[in-house]
Protein backbone atom coordinates (compact mmCIF):
# COMPACT_ATOMS: atom_id res chain seq x y z
CA UNK A 1 0.00 0.00 0.00
CA UNK A 2 1.73 3.30 -1.25
CA UNK A 3 1.38 6.32 1.46
CA UNK A 4 -1.02 8.15 -1.16
CA UNK A 5 -3.28 5.20 -0.33
CA UNK A 6 -2.81 5.08 3.17
CA UNK A 7 -3.23 9.22 3.77
CA UNK A 8 -6.01 9.18 1.54
CA UNK A 9 -7.88 6.07 3.36
CA UNK A 10 -7.43 7.60 6.89
CA UNK A 11 -8.99 11.03 5.82
CA UNK A 12 -12.28 9.35 4.71
CA UNK A 13 -12.63 7.49 7.50
CA UNK A 14 -12.31 10.63 9.67
CA UNK A 15 -14.79 12.41 7.51
CA UNK A 16 -17.11 9.49 8.19
CA UNK A 17 -16.54 9.98 12.06
CA UNK A 18 -16.63 13.79 11.77
CA UNK A 19 -20.30 13.18 10.28
CA UNK A 20 -21.47 11.10 12.66
CA UNK A 21 -20.67 13.11 15.83
CA UNK A 22 -22.20 16.00 14.18
CA UNK A 23 -25.52 14.26 14.21
CA UNK A 24 -25.20 13.67 17.89
CA UNK A 25 -25.57 17.68 18.26
CA UNK A 26 -28.52 18.97 19.87
CA UNK A 27 -29.77 22.04 17.16
CA UNK A 28 -30.07 25.82 18.66
CA UNK A 29 -33.66 26.75 18.71
CA UNK A 30 -34.65 29.77 16.95
CA UNK A 31 -34.57 32.70 18.78
CA UNK A 32 -37.88 34.10 19.69
CA UNK A 33 -36.74 38.03 19.36
CA UNK A 34 -39.37 40.50 20.69
CA UNK A 35 -41.25 42.22 18.01
CA UNK A 36 -42.90 45.87 17.18
CA UNK A 37 -46.74 45.79 17.32
CA UNK A 38 -47.81 48.82 15.36
CA UNK A 39 -51.68 47.50 15.78
CA UNK A 40 -52.57 49.66 18.86
CA UNK A 41 -50.22 52.56 17.94
CA UNK A 42 -46.75 53.46 18.85
CA UNK A 43 -44.25 52.08 22.11
CA UNK A 44 -46.55 48.32 21.86
CA UNK A 45 -43.87 45.08 21.60
CA UNK A 46 -45.35 41.53 21.26
CA UNK A 47 -45.15 39.34 24.49
CA UNK A 48 -42.55 36.53 23.22
CA UNK A 49 -44.52 33.64 22.31
CA UNK A 50 -48.03 35.42 22.17
CA UNK A 51 -50.21 37.87 20.41
CA UNK A 52 -50.38 40.54 22.87
CA UNK A 53 -49.04 43.95 22.86
CA UNK A 54 -47.40 45.00 25.70
CA UNK A 55 -46.53 48.78 26.21
CA UNK A 56 -44.69 50.63 29.05
CA UNK A 57 -44.59 54.26 29.82
CA UNK A 58 -44.62 56.97 32.72
CA UNK A 59 -43.25 59.91 34.06
CA UNK A 60 -40.87 61.21 36.65
CA UNK A 61 -41.35 64.95 38.19
CA UNK A 62 -39.43 67.11 40.61
CA UNK A 63 -41.33 70.06 41.62
CA UNK A 64 -41.27 73.06 44.33
CA UNK A 65 -44.42 74.74 44.95
CA UNK A 66 -45.64 77.53 47.27
CA UNK A 67 -48.73 79.24 48.47
CA UNK A 68 -48.93 82.72 50.35
CA UNK A 69 -52.52 82.63 52.16
CA UNK A 70 -53.98 86.60 52.29
CA UNK A 71 -56.38 85.46 54.87
CA UNK A 72 -55.98 82.34 56.54
CA UNK A 73 -55.09 78.76 55.52
CA UNK A 74 -57.25 75.58 56.22
CA UNK A 75 -55.90 71.96 55.02
CA UNK A 76 -58.45 69.49 57.38
CA UNK A 77 -56.13 68.78 59.67
CA UNK A 78 -54.52 71.91 61.26
CA UNK A 79 -56.05 74.98 62.44
CA UNK A 80 -56.30 78.00 60.46
CA UNK A 81 -52.97 80.38 60.35
CA UNK A 82 -52.93 84.03 59.55
CA UNK A 83 -50.87 85.30 56.67
CA UNK A 84 -49.41 81.89 56.37
CA UNK A 85 -46.28 81.52 53.73
CA UNK A 86 -45.34 77.79 52.97
CA UNK A 87 -43.27 75.96 49.95
CA UNK A 88 -42.99 72.22 49.32
CA UNK A 89 -40.13 69.95 47.45
CA UNK A 90 -42.20 66.93 45.70
CA UNK A 91 -41.27 64.19 43.61
CA UNK A 92 -43.90 62.06 42.09
CA UNK A 93 -43.94 58.95 39.69
CA UNK A 94 -46.33 57.16 37.29
CA UNK A 95 -45.74 53.43 36.02
CA UNK A 96 -48.06 52.70 33.39
CA UNK A 97 -48.68 49.28 32.09
CA UNK A 98 -50.53 48.44 29.03
CA UNK A 99 -51.45 45.05 27.23
CA UNK A 100 -54.02 44.68 24.39
CA UNK A 101 -54.87 42.21 21.89
CA UNK A 102 -57.67 41.13 19.76
CA UNK A 103 -60.32 38.79 19.77
CA UNK A 104 -63.31 37.58 17.99
CA UNK A 105 -65.49 40.33 20.00
CA UNK A 106 -63.16 42.96 19.67
CA UNK A 107 -60.07 44.60 21.15
CA UNK A 108 -59.21 42.77 25.08
CA UNK A 109 -56.86 46.09 26.54
CA UNK A 110 -55.91 46.38 30.15
CA UNK A 111 -54.27 48.96 31.75
CA UNK A 112 -52.70 49.58 35.60
CA UNK A 113 -51.50 53.25 36.69
CA UNK A 114 -49.34 53.06 39.40
CA UNK A 115 -48.11 55.80 41.30
CA UNK A 116 -45.82 56.99 43.50
CA UNK A 117 -44.77 60.53 45.63
CA UNK A 118 -42.52 61.92 48.62
CA UNK A 119 -42.66 65.29 49.84
CA UNK A 120 -42.00 66.67 53.53
CA UNK A 121 -42.14 63.47 55.66
CA UNK A 122 -44.41 61.52 53.66
CA UNK A 123 -41.63 59.63 51.71
CA UNK A 124 -42.83 56.41 49.77
CA UNK A 125 -46.79 57.38 49.71
CA UNK A 126 -48.15 55.01 47.04
CA UNK A 127 -51.41 54.29 45.35
CA UNK A 128 -53.38 53.04 42.74
CA UNK A 129 -54.09 55.71 40.53
CA UNK A 130 -56.84 53.39 38.10
CA UNK A 131 -56.62 50.21 36.81
CA UNK A 132 -59.12 48.90 34.57
CA UNK A 133 -59.85 46.20 31.44
CA UNK A 134 -62.01 46.69 28.42
CA UNK A 135 -63.70 43.94 26.24
CA UNK A 136 -65.53 45.63 23.58
CA UNK A 137 -67.71 48.17 24.28
CA UNK A 138 -67.06 47.03 28.18
CA UNK A 139 -64.88 48.39 30.36
CA UNK A 140 -64.47 47.75 34.21
CA UNK A 141 -62.61 48.85 36.80
CA UNK A 142 -61.35 52.09 38.66
CA UNK A 143 -60.68 55.07 36.22
CA UNK A 144 -62.21 58.30 35.53
CA UNK A 145 -65.85 58.63 36.07
CA UNK A 146 -68.06 58.23 33.14
CA UNK A 147 -69.78 61.61 33.90
CA UNK A 148 -66.63 63.59 33.56
CA UNK A 149 -65.18 65.88 31.19
CA UNK A 150 -61.95 66.63 32.33
CA UNK A 151 -60.46 69.95 33.54
CA UNK A 152 -58.95 73.16 31.79
CA UNK A 153 -55.45 72.69 30.41
CA UNK A 154 -53.66 74.32 33.08
CA UNK A 155 -51.99 71.39 36.06
CA UNK A 156 -54.75 72.86 38.34
CA UNK A 157 -57.26 72.66 36.32
CA UNK A 158 -60.37 74.31 37.93
CA UNK A 159 -63.69 72.99 40.05
CA UNK A 160 -65.46 70.74 38.19
CA UNK A 161 -66.03 66.81 38.85
CA UNK A 162 -62.85 65.23 38.34
CA UNK A 163 -63.15 61.66 40.35
CA UNK A 164 -61.52 58.03 39.94
CA UNK A 165 -64.26 55.67 40.63
CA UNK A 166 -64.51 51.78 40.75
CA UNK A 167 -66.94 51.50 37.93
CA UNK A 168 -68.70 49.60 35.00
CA UNK A 169 -69.57 51.09 31.84
CA UNK A 170 -71.21 50.89 28.31
CA UNK A 171 -70.43 52.47 25.34
CA UNK A 172 -72.16 52.13 22.22
CA UNK A 173 -70.48 54.69 19.71
CA UNK A 174 -72.04 55.34 15.67
CA UNK A 175 -70.84 58.43 12.81
CA UNK A 176 -69.47 60.66 15.92
CA UNK A 177 -72.05 59.98 18.83
CA UNK A 178 -71.77 58.20 21.35
CA UNK A 179 -73.99 56.80 24.56
CA UNK A 180 -72.18 56.00 27.96
CA UNK A 181 -74.17 53.74 30.17
CA UNK A 182 -72.26 53.28 33.43
CA UNK A 183 -73.24 52.10 37.57
CA UNK A 184 -70.75 53.20 39.96
CA UNK A 185 -69.43 53.24 43.49
CA UNK A 186 -70.77 56.11 45.53
CA UNK A 187 -68.56 55.09 48.31
CA UNK A 188 -66.07 56.89 45.57
CA UNK A 189 -67.40 60.95 45.91
CA UNK A 190 -69.31 60.61 49.17
CA UNK A 191 -66.44 60.35 52.32
CA UNK A 192 -66.56 63.94 53.96
CA UNK A 193 -64.46 65.68 55.99
CA UNK A 194 -66.89 66.76 58.98
CA UNK A 195 -66.72 69.44 61.34
CA UNK A 196 -63.04 69.09 62.97
CA UNK A 197 -61.57 67.35 59.99
CA UNK A 198 -63.58 63.97 61.16
CA UNK A 199 -63.79 61.56 58.30
CA UNK A 200 -67.19 59.95 57.61
CA UNK A 201 -69.17 58.34 54.36
CA UNK A 202 -72.95 58.54 53.35
CA UNK A 203 -74.63 55.01 53.25
CA UNK A 204 -75.85 54.41 49.94
CA UNK A 205 -78.57 51.39 49.17
CA UNK A 206 -77.40 51.44 45.07
CA UNK A 207 -74.90 52.50 43.04
CA UNK A 208 -74.75 55.98 41.38
CA UNK A 209 -76.05 55.66 38.03
CA UNK A 210 -74.61 57.60 35.23
CA UNK A 211 -75.81 58.20 31.32
CA UNK A 212 -74.13 60.53 28.79
CA UNK A 213 -74.05 61.36 25.29
CA UNK A 214 -71.10 62.41 23.32
CA UNK A 215 -70.36 63.89 20.50
CA UNK A 216 -67.26 64.14 18.27
CA UNK A 217 -66.58 65.30 14.62
CA UNK A 218 -64.27 68.02 13.17
CA UNK A 219 -63.20 70.59 15.72
CA UNK A 220 -66.19 69.61 18.17
CA UNK A 221 -65.81 67.18 20.97
CA UNK A 222 -69.04 67.50 23.56
CA UNK A 223 -70.69 65.63 26.19
CA UNK A 224 -73.71 65.67 27.81
CA UNK A 225 -73.73 63.61 31.23
CA UNK A 226 -76.46 62.99 33.93
CA UNK A 227 -76.19 61.12 37.24
CA UNK A 228 -78.75 59.64 39.87
CA UNK A 229 -77.41 59.31 43.45
CA UNK A 230 -78.73 57.45 46.33
CA UNK A 231 -78.61 59.76 49.20
CA UNK A 232 -79.73 58.12 52.59
CA UNK A 233 -79.09 61.57 54.46
CA UNK A 234 -81.48 63.42 51.82
CA UNK A 235 -85.11 63.29 51.54
CA UNK A 236 -85.09 64.70 48.77
CA UNK A 237 -83.76 63.27 45.51
CA UNK A 238 -79.80 63.55 44.43
CA UNK A 239 -79.06 64.23 40.86
CA UNK A 240 -76.48 65.85 38.66
CA UNK A 241 -75.87 67.02 34.52
CA UNK A 242 -72.90 68.68 33.31
CA UNK A 243 -72.92 69.70 29.78
CA UNK A 244 -69.32 70.60 27.97
CA UNK A 245 -67.49 71.31 24.43
CA UNK A 246 -64.15 71.28 23.51
CA UNK A 247 -62.59 73.45 20.13
CA UNK A 248 -59.56 72.22 18.43
CA UNK A 249 -58.30 75.64 17.17
CA UNK A 250 -55.47 74.39 14.61
CA UNK A 251 -57.07 76.95 11.93
CA UNK A 252 -56.30 79.83 14.08
CA UNK A 253 -52.81 77.80 15.56
CA UNK A 254 -51.95 74.69 15.55
CA UNK A 255 -52.94 72.59 19.01
CA UNK A 256 -54.76 75.76 20.22
CA UNK A 257 -57.81 74.20 22.06
CA UNK A 258 -61.01 75.67 24.37
CA UNK A 259 -62.55 74.21 26.65
CA UNK A 260 -66.32 75.22 28.50
CA UNK A 261 -68.68 73.37 31.20
CA UNK A 262 -71.10 74.21 33.23
CA UNK A 263 -72.62 71.68 36.06
CA UNK A 264 -75.67 71.51 38.29
CA UNK A 265 -76.08 69.54 41.32
CA UNK A 266 -78.93 68.66 43.72
CA UNK A 267 -77.54 67.07 47.04
CA UNK A 268 -74.58 65.81 45.02
CA UNK A 269 -71.65 68.84 45.25
CA UNK A 270 -69.08 66.25 44.28
CA UNK A 271 -70.50 66.31 40.78
CA UNK A 272 -69.91 69.71 39.94
CA UNK A 273 -66.47 69.69 42.08
CA UNK A 274 -68.02 71.80 45.37
CA UNK A 275 -66.53 69.25 47.84
CA UNK A 276 -62.84 70.69 46.78
CA UNK A 277 -63.54 74.08 48.82
CA UNK A 278 -63.30 74.37 52.24
CA UNK A 279 -63.29 77.07 54.96
CA UNK A 280 -63.54 77.50 58.59
CA UNK A 281 -66.97 77.72 61.13
CA UNK A 282 -67.63 80.50 62.76
CA UNK A 283 -66.32 78.67 66.02
CA UNK A 284 -62.91 78.48 64.06
CA UNK A 285 -63.63 74.61 63.22
CA UNK A 286 -62.12 73.01 59.81
CA UNK A 287 -65.59 72.23 57.81
CA UNK A 288 -65.90 70.92 54.26
CA UNK A 289 -68.39 70.17 51.83
CA UNK A 290 -69.66 66.31 51.92
CA UNK A 291 -69.96 64.43 48.71
CA UNK A 292 -73.46 63.81 48.98
CA UNK A 293 -74.34 67.14 51.87
CA UNK A 294 -78.21 68.47 51.17
CA UNK A 295 -78.26 71.39 49.16
CA UNK A 296 -77.78 72.96 45.32
CA UNK A 297 -74.70 73.25 43.88
CA UNK A 298 -73.13 74.79 40.37
CA UNK A 299 -70.06 75.26 38.40
CA UNK A 300 -68.93 76.63 34.93
CA UNK A 301 -65.67 76.54 33.37
CA UNK A 302 -63.42 77.91 30.57
CA UNK A 303 -60.15 76.90 29.52
CA UNK A 304 -57.88 78.13 26.82
CA UNK A 305 -54.51 76.39 25.42
CA UNK A 306 -52.54 78.11 22.72
CA UNK A 307 -48.91 76.57 21.36
CA UNK A 308 -46.64 79.10 20.54
CA UNK A 309 -43.98 76.96 18.54
CA UNK A 310 -43.20 73.54 18.87
CA UNK A 311 -41.32 73.68 22.31
CA UNK A 312 -43.34 76.64 24.06
CA UNK A 313 -47.37 76.64 24.65
CA UNK A 314 -49.41 78.10 27.84
CA UNK A 315 -52.86 77.85 29.30
CA UNK A 316 -55.42 79.37 31.25
CA UNK A 317 -58.33 78.16 33.34
CA UNK A 318 -60.77 80.27 35.10
CA UNK A 319 -63.33 78.09 37.27
CA UNK A 320 -66.66 79.15 39.98
CA UNK A 321 -68.71 77.20 42.00
CA UNK A 322 -71.35 77.38 44.31
CA UNK A 323 -72.86 75.64 46.99
CA UNK A 324 -75.94 76.57 48.66
CA UNK A 325 -76.37 73.79 51.89
CA UNK A 326 -79.92 73.41 53.06
CA UNK A 327 -78.82 73.28 56.70
CA UNK A 328 -75.06 74.71 56.63
CA UNK A 329 -73.44 77.98 55.69
CA UNK A 330 -73.16 78.26 52.03
CA UNK A 331 -70.15 78.67 50.33
CA UNK A 332 -68.76 80.62 46.74
CA UNK A 333 -65.23 79.96 45.33
CA UNK A 334 -63.57 80.86 42.26
CA UNK A 335 -60.35 80.12 40.83
CA UNK A 336 -58.05 81.10 38.25
CA UNK A 337 -54.55 79.45 37.02
CA UNK A 338 -51.96 80.31 34.39
CA UNK A 339 -49.25 78.17 33.08
CA UNK A 340 -46.42 77.97 30.58
CA UNK A 341 -44.57 75.30 29.19
CA UNK A 342 -41.45 74.77 27.80
CA UNK A 343 -40.12 71.32 25.54
CA UNK A 344 -36.59 71.72 25.04
CA UNK A 345 -36.27 68.09 23.81
CA UNK A 346 -38.66 65.53 23.27
CA UNK A 347 -40.14 63.85 26.53
CA UNK A 348 -38.76 66.27 29.01
CA UNK A 349 -41.11 69.42 30.17
CA UNK A 350 -40.09 72.68 32.38
CA UNK A 351 -43.33 73.99 33.89
CA UNK A 352 -44.15 76.48 35.22
CA UNK A 353 -47.75 77.58 37.09
CA UNK A 354 -49.04 80.76 39.33
CA UNK A 355 -52.90 81.37 40.36
CA UNK A 356 -55.10 82.81 42.79
CA UNK A 357 -58.42 81.47 44.47
CA UNK A 358 -60.86 83.31 46.68
CA UNK A 359 -63.68 81.30 48.85
CA UNK A 360 -66.44 83.09 50.52
CA UNK A 361 -68.59 81.29 53.16
CA UNK A 362 -67.04 79.36 55.58
CA UNK A 363 -64.17 81.08 56.77
CA UNK A 364 -63.06 83.09 54.02
CA UNK A 365 -59.75 81.77 52.30
CA UNK A 366 -57.84 84.24 49.37
CA UNK A 367 -54.64 82.55 48.47
CA UNK A 368 -52.46 82.78 45.67
CA UNK A 369 -50.28 79.64 44.47
CA UNK A 370 -47.61 78.58 42.16
CA UNK A 371 -45.14 75.76 41.50
CA UNK A 372 -42.22 75.23 39.00
CA UNK A 373 -41.87 71.38 37.74
CA UNK A 374 -39.29 69.41 35.48
CA UNK A 375 -40.53 66.11 34.06
CA UNK A 376 -39.40 63.37 32.49
CA UNK A 377 -42.00 60.91 30.35
CA UNK A 378 -41.60 57.74 28.56
CA UNK A 379 -41.69 55.76 26.31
Amino acid sequence: MSLKSLLLGSAAVMMVAGAAQAADLTVAEPVDYVKVCDAFGKGYWYAPGTDTCIKIGGWVRAQVGFEKNLDKLVDNTSPAEDEFNDYQFRTRTSLTVTASSMTEYGPLTSFIDYRMESYGSQDGVSKLDSAWLQLGPVQAGKYTSSFDFGGGYTDDGGYRSDETTDHIAFTYALNGFGIVLSVEDPQDRTEEFGTGGSLSGDEEEFPDLVAALTYSAGIVSAKLSGAYVDASNSNDDSWAVQGGVELALDSFSKGDKFKLLAGYAQNAPSFVGATNISGTTATGANSKVGGNEDGEAWNILASYKHVWNGQWNSSITGSYVSFNGDTTADIDAWKVAFDTAFTPVANFTILGEVGYYENDGRGDVDSFFGFARLQRSFP
